[in-house]
């Protein structure tokens, strides 16, 4: 077994065939056929998964709660709600700000426009520097920034709205405190 020399050879003493099955009552999941059921399956294998994962550690190392429980099923069959739920409260906060704009007299660029317009360049922005990344030659050492680059460019294409909702809370706080 490839997976029991592999452990001898990093220092651990003692293993074999035989003492991995009558020692070890988990079953060596082998990753590579894990992630590939789990895309062909459309993640409900993985589901599994997280469940099997989750009762062994339980059972056999008292670690964790154990398997799915209600929420966990409830959160599965709501989570696709979510993201539009998350959208709805962006443009309610945003309705909400342009209202304290409007009541303390001042006018920034937050708009649905501005948001959109942020949100395609993010899209379009990491993208093309996961592209270029993509088409680099290998850093050696280095390689690290062919993950940190797009994650910087997404992250600064949600900088940029985020700063303008605390600068237009921030002016309209100050006008609306220090006003008569």
């Amino acid at each position: 077994n490839a997976h029991i020399q592999q452990l001898s050879d990093d220092g651990h003493q003692g293993l074999s065939s035989t003492t991995m099955k009558v020692r070890n009552p988990v079953p060596y999941r082998n990753p590579k056929n894990q992630f590939a059921l789990t895309m062909v399956t459309f993640g409900i294998y993985g589901l599994y998964l997280h469940h099997q994962y989750s009762n062994e550690m339980k059972r056999y190392a008292n670690i964790g709660k154990g398997g799915f429980k209600l929420w966990n099923l409830l959160f599965l069959l709501f989570a696709f709600a979510l993201p539009f739920w998350m959208i709805t409260r962006m443009f309610r906060f945003l309705r909400s700000t342009k209202q304290l704009e409007a009541q303390t007299g001042h006018a920034t660029k937050l708009s649905f426009g501005f948001f959109l317009m942020w949100s395609l360049i993010g899209m379009v922005a990491s993208g093309g520097t996961t592209l270029i990344m993509f088409l680099f030659p290998d850093l050696g050492g280095l390689e690290f920034i062919k993950t940190l680059a797009p994650a910087a460019v997404s992250m600064w294409a949600a900088f940029v709205p985020w700063k303008a909702f605390e600068d237009s809370l921030n002016t309209s706080w100050t006008l609306f405190f220090t006003r008569n």
